[in-house]
């Protein structure tokens, strides 16, 4: 099953931002049973939000809905949305510019698929994994242990039982589930061979060209401007939707440095990350960093300024730390390359290593973000690819060592 990142951005009607804000808290502050949108129905959908982004300078006011979902086409996703939330999704939208009074289905559909923002790159901690089969699996975990404390507790499986057979009565057991679970092996990704190539067509330009834009980046590194920021403070209606659950969520929007280098720059390193995030980092990681189920970077107002949407495990002040200590090589590559970001060198080096400027910088451009949801947001990204794991190994060999290892992640 593939996976899509969908992501929308609206003018909201000069006046009508507050009213719009207000109807998106309301929603927020009730995910399970607001009147609007019934989550619950959106069997598809790993995670989802809405956010107000407000007017500043040259900007307007805009309304920014990102999803990421199962299956590969934009077009039924959003019929999918309009079957399930047509309603909903109408009152929302009416604070929108550009759509008429009472919007038909597919002027709907047509409006918000022009909208739509291509993004820079994409992570997905579980390739393949639908939404449909990380309820399996979660059911498929605890049906095994709960077999397993009641087979241990009556003596029917001891320290004596050889591994291949205790694991056999497990999936005896799980075979006898009702309702069913599907327990064959997840299907394999295809190797993305194209991806690949263009990728190392990329790095090689990147590497042939170095003596030619490596002097222009130390000039404008050494001429930009690192902003001067107090300490870590989170704004109230940013702490309003953190740490309700194991999984957070972060939306953030910074201005691109001027001039056409630093958007051609930016554009490569994002290009790069896109290949490695396809090509290598497939099973939970991005870099060194394992908590992140589905991240991506967009460019919005004609490439001016970047926007960042993270659905991570832990807390904010882990989730960041874990930035600088794991990936502030890369996230210096793409945010050196945006205002007020703390001074680097060479693109990768400092930057997200001075922690508190990086922090305080962080929650200066964090946008409130009015409804988020997750389709499991009990699990993180390790209890996802762990249960993934238990069900593909039903179908082990049989011996004892791998029939062990089995049995461990029980």
């Amino acid at each position: 099953m593939l996976q899509r990142a969908l992501t929308v951005v609206v003018p909201v009607i000069p006046g009508r931002v507050a009213e719009l804000t207000a109807l998106l808290q309301a929603i927020g502050d009730r995910i399970d049973d607001n009147a609007h949108i019934p989550f619950a129905a959106l069997t598809t959908t790993h995670f989802c939000r809405w956010v107000v982004i407000p007017a500043t300078g040259p900007y307007p006011a805009q309304l920014a809905f990102e999803s990421s979902y199962d299956g590969a086409d934009d077009a039924a996703y959003v019929a999918h949305l309009l079957q399930v939330a047509g309603p909903g999704l109408r009152t929302i939208y009416a604070h929108c510019a550009g759509l008429s009074a009472a919007p038909a289905d597919a002027e709907l559909t047509a409006w918000l698929l022009a909208r739509r923002v291509a993004y820079g790159a994409f992570h997905l901690a579980y390739p393949g994994r639908s939404v449909a089969d990380i309820r399996n699996d979660t059911r498929l975990r605890a049906a095994a242990e709960d077999f397993l404390d009641g087979a241990l507790a009556a003596g029917r499986i001891g320290a004596a039982t050889p591994p291949a057979q205790a694991r056999a009565l497990v999936a005896d057991h799980l075979h006898r589930q009702q309702p069913p679970l599907v327990l064959a092996p997840h299907a394999r990704e295809p190797c993305a061979w194209g991806l690949a190539v263009r990728w190392t067509l990329l790095v090689l330009a990147a590497l042939a060209l170095a003596p030619l834009w490596v002097p222009v980046l130390l000039f404008k590194e050494w001429r930009d401007a690192s902003a001067t920021l107090g300490p870590v403070v989170a704004a109230p209606e940013l702490r309003q939707r953190e740490d309700h659950t194991v999984q957070n969520q972060l939306t953030h929007l910074v201005e691109l440095k001027p001039g056409l280098f630093r958007r051609c720059v930016l554009r490569g390193v994002l290009a790069a990350i896109d290949g490695l995030a396809h090509l290598l980092f497939t099973r939970g990681r991005l870099g060194s960093i394992s908590t992140i189920h589905f991240a991506r970077w967009v460019f919005i107002d004609d490439g001016r300024r970047l926007l960042f949407f993270s659905n991570f495990d832990g807390s904010w002040e882990n989730y960041l730390g874990d930035f600088v200590d794991k990936a502030a090589l890369g996230l210096s590559a793409v945010w050196s390359n945006t205002v007020g970001f703390p001074r680097t060198w060479l693109l990768v080096l400092a930057g997200a290593r001075d922690e508190e400027r990086f922090k305080s910088w962080t929650r200066v451009h964090q946008l409130q973000t009015q409804v988020w949801f997750s389709n499991h947001p009990d699990e993180t990204v390790d209890n996802i690819l762990d249960n993934a794991a238990l069900r593909d190994g039903l179908a082990g060999t049989g011996a004892a060592p791998d029939a062990r290892a089995w049995l461990r992640r029980l």
